[in-house]
């Protein structure tokens, strides 16, 4: 990795051909760090919503590697597609 990769392409009408290459380079996937849980407690019995800010992990998600960025879903599909 890399490696120089050769290519000959043919025109079938004209019979003329021509030869190439590329560099075929295979980056390894990014790490995840899985961050530790964030909680909130409750302030009452009749409240059941609370605001997080998941942004606050990103750092130990990348493991502080610059130029990467960290999206969110609310479900397994969806992060894989990416969509919604």
């Amino acid at each position: 990795n890399p490696q120089q990769i050769w290519i000959n392409i043919s025109d079938n009408v004209t019979g003329c051909n021509t030869v190439s290459s590329f560099n075929l380079v295979v980056n390894p996937l990014p790490l995840a760090v899985t961050p530790l849980p964030i909680n909130e407690c409750s302030t009452g019995s009749s409240i059941t919503q609370a605001e997080f800010d998941l942004t606050v992990n990103e750092n130990v998600i990348t493991g502080g590697v610059p130029g990467m960025i960290v999206t969110y879903y609310n479900s397994l599909i969806d992060a894989q597609t990416p969509q919604n």
